[in-house]
C-alpha cells in the first residue's frame, strides 16, 4: 500500500487491483475502449489538412499570396522612404543654387 495516499484511496486502490487480477480480460477491453475513446476524441479535436488535392493547392495559393503580399508592403515602405529622400535632397539642391545665386548678387553689389 501507498503511505502518500489516503485510507480511502487505498481501499480503492486495492479494490481495484484485485478486481483487475480477477478478470484480466474484462480490464484489457475497458481499458482498449477507453484508450479508443480518448483517442477518437483528440482526433476529432485536431484541425483537419485540406482532404483534396484541389484544396491543398488553394491553401498553398493563399500562403503564397499572404507572404506576396507582406513582401509588397515592405517594398512599398522601402519605397516610400526612398523617394522621401530624393525629395529632400532635390530641396537641398535648389536650395543650395537659391543661396549660391543670392550669394553672387551680394558679391556683385560690392564689386
Amino acid at each position: 500500500m501507498n503511505e502518500t495516499l489516503s485510507k480511502p484511496a487505498n481501499e480503492y486502490c486495492a479494490k481495484a487491483d484485485r478486481t483487475v487480477r480477477e478478470n484480466p480480460g474484462r480490464s484489457l477491453l475497458i481499458a482498449a475502449g477507453v484508450g479508443l475513446a480518448i483517442g477518437i476524441v483528440v482526433r476529432a479535436l485536431q484541425t483537419q489538412p485540406p482532404a483534396t488535392r484541389v484544396e491543398r493547392l488553394m491553401a498553398e495559393i493563399q500562403h503564397r499570396l499572404d507572404d506576396l503580399g507582406s513582401r509588397a508592403g515592405g517594398l512599398a515602405d522601402s519605397g516610400a522612404s526612398l523617394v522621401h529622400d530624393g525629395v529632400d535632397r532635390v530641396r537641398g539642391l535648389h536650395l543650395d543654387r537659391r543661396l549660391r545665386s543670392l550669394s553672387d548678387r551680394v558679391r556683385g553689389l560690392f564689386s
